[in-house]
C-alpha cells in the first residue's frame, strides 16, 4: 500500500528521524501538498527533486526556491535549526510493505522507499509521479554493511529486461547513496536526463564511463570523459549517480 505524496498522513516516527537533509525535505514536500505541487511552485522539475530526496545535495539556490515552496526556514531545511514545523505537522508515509517473506521479524529492516520505477529497458522516467512508503527487507538477505548504512539506503522498482538474469522486471533494488565512486562492473543507478537506469558502470582508462546492460540484447552505451567527471557535481550535465545497488528481490 502506497500514501500518496498529495494527500495528507500521520505521523508514526519520532523527531529524530528528520536528522537529514532528504528527510526534513521529504516532510515539508509532504507538508506542502506533495511533490507536484511543489515542483511546480518551486520550478524544481520532478526528476531532479527524486534525485534531492535520494540524498543528492542542493545547490543553495535549489534549496532556496523549495524551502519558499515549502514555507519553510532554509535553515531548517539544509541544518535542521530555526522554524522546524511543529511534531504535529511532520509528514511521511509509513506503509510497511513486506518483501521476500511470508512473516516480519524484529530483525528485519525497514528503508525508506520512492515509488518510482527504475528503467531495465523500456521503464517510467523521473518525471512520473511518486510517492513515499517503506519497505522491510528480511533478516536472513541483510548485511551488516546495509544496517551500518541504513540512513542511506533508498528501495526502487525496477522495470524492463536490460539486467536479466540478475534483477527482474517488477523487482525491488536497494541503492546506497553514499556509494557513488565507480566501482567497475558493480551496478548503479543513475539518472540520465528524466530517466532513472540500472546499470552496470566501468571506467576507461581515457576517463569515459561505459554503462552495461546484463542482458545481452541491449548494446553498452558510453558518456565522455568530461560529461562523466560531471555526474559527480551538481548542476553539471543532465546525469547523476544517485547510488550503488546492494539488494535485490522479487516474487518468485
Amino acid at each position: 500500500m502506497t500514501t500518496p505524496m498529495n494527500e495528507p498522513f500521520a505521523v508514526h516516527e519520532p523527531i529524530s528521524e528528520y536528522a537529514d537533509v532528504s528527510s526534513r525535505l521529504r516532510s515539508a514536500i509532504g507538508r506542502a501538498g506533495g511533490n507536484k505541487a511543489v515542483s511546480t511552485r518551486s520550478g524544481i522539475p520532478l526528476s531532479t527533486l527524486t534525485t534531492y530526496l535520494a540524498g543528492r545535495d542542493m545547490k543553495a539556490s535549489a534549496a532556496a526556491k523549495i524551502a519558499h515552496a515549502c514555507s519553510v526556514s532554509v535553515d531548517w531545511l539544509l541544518t535542521g535549526v530555526n522554524s522546524a514545523p511543529a511534531p504535529q505537522m511532520m509528514a511521511q508515509a509509513q506503509s510497511i510493505v513486506p518483501i521476500g517473506a511470508d512473516g516480519t521479524s524484529e530483525d528485519d529492516l525497514v528503508v525508506s522507499s520512492l515509488s518510482v520505477f527504475v528503467s531495465g529497458g523500456d521503464g517510467a522516467t523521473a518525471t512520473d509521479d511518486f510517492a513515499f512508503q517503506r519497505v522491510r527487507l528480511p533478516a536472513a538477505s541483510v548485511t551488516q554493511d546495509m544496517r551500518r548504512d541504513a540512513k542511506n539506503l533508498i528501495a526502487l522498482r525496477l522495470r524492463g529486461d536490460s539486467m536479466l538474469p540478475i534483477i527482474e522486471d517488477g523487482d525491488t533494488i536497494v541503492i546506497n547513496t553514499r556509494e557513488r565512486s565507480v566501482v567497475n562492473g558493480k551496478i548503479y543507478v543513475l539518472r540520465l536526463h528524466d530517466d532513472l537506469l540500472a546499470k552496470r558502470l566501468s571506467l576507461k582508462t581515457n576517463g569515459n564511463l561505459v554503462l552495461t546492460s546484463d542482458n545481452p540484447r541491449y548494446a553498452p552505451e558510453e558518456i565522455d570523459a568530461q560529461k562523466a567527471r560531471q555526474m559527480w557535481h551538481d548542476g553539471g550535465a543532465p546525469a547523476y549517480v544517485m547510488g550503488r545497488v546492494v539488494w535485490r528481490g522479487g516474487a518468485l
